[in-house]
């Protein structure tokens, strides 16, 4: 099959006949040759009421007839704030009012157009608390408060809080409030607001020019309700968190008439403000000087604050512990600082409470110090919560760890490297193999120590490990339980990239019951952490290998530069210039995500046809990193790459679960390839085999695929290429026995040569 094509965002132009068909992922398959059925209506409850701070409530509708082809729907509310409804038609409560919630088939009626139906909605009130107050933050001009809820005019940079400070991952908060302008000047409104220091405040506000994302009082994102502003005439602005997506609106005066609204994108919240960010709802903002607030209102999580008062506070309360993660070895001592101030600045005291007393016990809190007693292995959170606001709070984990004094094995003979080895390398897996099967405890690692210093260099976990690859962003990748594997009698473990370093003497360190099985004949129970009596030991080689040809060759008894092709391509990075990476036959268990300037050629040396015999493969799809950038398998962002007689796999399994933290969804997403920001670069591959379900290749730049065997089930070719070439190439739709949408079936009759099993 030869294809010559230009292709935008989303499947290759030469598979753009899918659109006609409704796309890749919604539907049921028909089969070829048999009329689809259409839908004649759908239907849904009329009506549906709702508290603030209830639980979410399903819509119950209903497709006809019963055997229409294409039964989903889409949803979609009116913007009044009111409610918010997702894909599966699950209703959440915003704010008071009456919304309008409209379901509307995806398939069509047999004389054209979608079926829809409404269903109208009223939220009710929560019952309300008594009244409290704002603080008064870090403001440079003064403010009059009248104690009904009316604020004048105050200076530049100036925000009045809620003080209590916001989850942003569990909370729903909505702050509202009646503002009249005299100005038009700066960004001032209703919103959210970091407030973790005095000097940079980071806010999101609803404002009279737009809304304003300004970290540190410059720069940021913009967006901007489609409003045309007036001084002297009061508005009603409204910021809603829910679902970790900030939304913004604006009213007339009555609250009630809406005058713009923006829909925030997924994760804006937790995307403007990190975790560790103080975040409070505030009104203010850049110029506050010309406006008056009233009115002011709080929600959070169904229960409506009424604001009465003003506090005059010159500094917030703040809360801060030297550590969010602490290792102790069984029988031991530890301790945590920390800071603590009460509104207004003052010294606050804390209480640190342990999830598990029986792993670690506090024995103090006070000072600036907590103590901690280590009793037995295993992990507890510490929960650390300012006296003075009890919102204030943070979590320290803490790992208890319980090594033997020595090992008793005898002469360790079985692992790799070898005990005592000189020349040791500084990528690839380490091994260690057992008399038996080995079993791996859940919440197990294995510890590297540097051998001169006695202190712990990398801590390799059993479950939601993490890899910082290349790259100045996007570059922390969730790897889940892929460090550690067990393959027959052998336990293969992964250092975290950039850990080891040359020349330098390192030993190995396992915890009791971390592994259960037998060595040498004798019960495991760990090796020791004691550098004196460590029986594993090892030095790594004294320098990589040089050149613009590099060789990679991953078994044990390799002499090659690397064992691996991210420390082949990370050797590179800074360099500029052409590079060749000839890859030894072998299947090599990385991940690859390479950020650097070369020109690079990856070569299998092997021969057999598609290179089936060189595969570098890893588990990753959008379930454990969301986003492009991250959820491939392999990813290149660099100049020019030529891939030649290998295989490139994805090993994502459908519905499999690789985060402990996350369940699994469908992780529909999970590239093999991505080449990226390609833009006046080439990608070329030549004999080559790329396996993957959805979005198996997502490219850019100019590419050239010749006599390659591409696999996939959705959206398995796509991208934002300039133009892509693939020539005498095999395109092979797989079904997936765990999706019912495999419509690529119907290319069946629309593509020669193309394969579908």
């Amino acid at each position: 099959m030869k294809i010559l094509t230009k292709f935008g965002s989303g499947i290759l132009a030469s598979l753009a006949l899918l659109a006609a068909f409704g796309g890749c992922d919604n539907g049921t398959t028909d089969t070829p040759g048999e009329p689809a059925v259409p839908v004649e209506s759908v239907s849904v409850q009329e009506t549906l009421s709702l508290t603030l701070g209830d639980a979410p409530a399903l819509l119950v509708w209903e497709v006809l007839p019963a055997d229409a082809a294409v039964k989903t729907v889409t949803w979609e509310p009116d913007t009044s704030g009111v409610v918010s409804v997702d894909d599966a038609g699950v209703v959440s409560a915003l704010g008071v009012g009456t919304a309008v919630i409209t379901v509307t088939t995806v398939g069509e009626k047999s004389g054209g157009g979608k079926a829809f139906a409404t269903c109208t909605v009223t939220v009710s009130p929560a019952p309300a608390m008594g009244g409290t107050s704002l603080v008064k933050f870090n403001l440079p001009g003064s403010v009059t408060y009248d104690g009904t809820g009316t604020a004048g005019a105050f200076g530049n940079y100036a925000f009045l809080l809620y003080p209590h400070k916001i989850d942003l991952a569990n909370d729903a908060v909505t702050i509202q409030a009646k503002v009249t302008f005299s100005s038009l000047s700066g960004h001032n409104g209703v919103g959210f607001i970091n407030a973790k220091n005095t000097g940079g405040q980071s806010y999101s506000l609803v404002t009279g020019q737009n809304i304003k994302n300004n970290q540190n009082g410059g720069g940021g994102s913009s967006f901007s309700p489609a409003v045309s502003w007036a001084t002297g005439k009061a508005y009603v602005f409204r910021a809603v968190l829910v679902d970790k997506r900030f939304d913004f609106y604006v009213f007339e005066e009555d609250g009630l008439t809406q005058l713009g609204y923006k829909k925030g994108a997924a994760d804006s919240a937790v995307t403007w403000f990190t975790e560790d960010d103080m975040v409070y709802a505030a009104v203010g903002g850049s110029q506050t000087a010309g406006a008056v607030w009233s009115e002011i209102k709080v929600t959070v999580n169904g229960t409506e604050q009424v604001i009465t008062s003003l506090e005059e506070q010159s500094a917030l309360p703040s809360l801060s512990v030297s550590t969010d993660s602490l290792r102790l070895s069984a029988g031991t001592s530890g301790s945590l600082t920390y800071t603590a101030t009460a509104p207004g600045g003052d010294a606050a005291l804390v209480t640190a409470v342990s999830g598990a007393p029986d792993i670690v016990r506090v024995d103090g809190a006070s000072g600036g110090i907590i103590t901690l007693q280590a009793l037995r292995a295993g992990t507890a959170d510490i929960t650390v919560t300012n006296t003075a606001v009890g919102a204030l709070k943070t979590t320290v984990q803490v790992t208890v760890t319980d090594f033997s004094a020595s090992d008793s094995y005898g002469a360790l003979t079985a692992v790799y490297p070898a005990a005592g080895a000189s020349a040791a390398y500084t990528d690839g897996e380490l091994m260690i193999t057992f008399d038996t099967v080995p079993a791996l405890e859940t919440g197990g690692a294995i510890y590297i120590y540097d051998k001169a210093s006695g202190t712990a260099v990398d801590t390799i976990l059993f479950a939601d490990e993490k890899q910082t690859t290349l790259g100045s962003s996007n570059n922390v990748i969730n790897v889940g339980p892929q460090l550690v594997r067990v393959d027959g009698n052998r336990v293969y473990f992964t250092p975290h990239f950039n850990k080891l370093e040359y020349g330098k003497e390192y030993y190995i360190a396992i915890p009791r019951g971390a592994i259960t099985a037998t060595l040498n004949g004798i019960t495991f129970a760990g090796l020791s952490d004691d550098k004196t009596a460590a029986s594993w030991s090892f030095t790594t080689r004294a320098s990589p290998g040089s050149g613009t040809t590099i060789s990679v060759d991953g078994s044990q008894s390799s002499t090659a530069d690397f064992r691996t092709v991210y420390g082949a391509l990370k050797s590179i990075a800074a360099s500029s210039g052409d590079y060749t990476v000839n890859v030894a036959p072998g299947t090599y268990i990385e991940l690859v995500h390479y950020v650097g300037s070369a020109n690079v050629t990856i070569n299998g040396t092997g021969t057999t046809n598609y290179g089936s015999d060189v595969v570098i493969q890893y588990t990753n799809c959008n379930d454990m990193n969301g986003g492009t950038h991250t959820r491939p398998s392999f990813y290149f962002s660099g100049a020019n790459l030529v891939l030649k007689n290998l295989t490139l796999k994805n090993t994502t399994v459908r519905g499999e679960r690789y985060l402990t933290t996350v369940s699994p969804s469908s992780n529909t997403q999970a590239e093999t390839l991505y080449f990226a920001n390609g833009t006046g670069r080439t990608l070329a591959a030549y004999n080559c085999s790329f396996r993957s379900h959805q979005d198996t290749i997502q490219t850019s730049g100019k590419n050239w695929f010749y006599k390659c065997y591409i696999e996939g089930d959705t959206d398995y070719i796509w991208g934002t290429a300039d133009v892509c070439l693939l020539e005498d190439c095999e395109l092979v739709s797989v079904n997936d026995p765990k999706k019912t949408n495999n419509k690529e079936a119907i290319l069946l009759t629309l593509i020669d040569h193309f394969v579908y099993r």
